[in-house]
């Protein structure tokens, strides 16, 4: 008896979470958004040599449309080995855009430091928008 109370309970843990509508999700930046741009980036290292080194890419964005009200864009950077093998990947968004500018700087860092850092050769970037 016990154990059909506890697959009882089981599963109502496990469908519990399953009944969301799907416009509670958040919506997904889109694939080769066009509503931005990629400007310049740039992988930068700060304190190379040392056990505080760090690597980030920096750049700037450009909204190709000037009506176009974007209220936040993510940008997705995998930081890679000399083999192109990727070490990490990390996600950040850059928020509380000012509707009067077309241009939006960021930096993306990774998220160590030393000599894990200095192992970061290259990197992929990809940017997305959600109204």
């Amino acid at each position: 008896m016990y154990r059909r109370e506890l697959l009882c309970v089981a599963a109502g843990v496990a469908v519990a979470g399953c009944n969301a509508a799907p416009d509670d999700e958040t919506p997904d930046p889109t694939d080769d958004d066009e509503r931005v741009q990629l400007v310049h980036h740039v992988l930068v290292r700060d304190n190379v040599g040392t056990e505080e080194e760090t690597v980030a890419v920096s750049g700037t964005l450009e909204r190709l449309d000037e009506d176009d009200d974007i209220s936040y864009v993510e940008l997705r950077v995998r930081f890679l080995d000399e083999e192109g093998e990727a070490l990490d990947t990390t996600t950040e968004r850059v928020e509380e855009l000012d509707p009067e500018r077309d241009l939006w700087e960021f930096e993306v860092v990774a998220p160590f430091v030393g000599e894990q850092a200095a192992a970061v050769q290259d990197y992929e970037i990809e940017v997305g928008t959600v109204l």
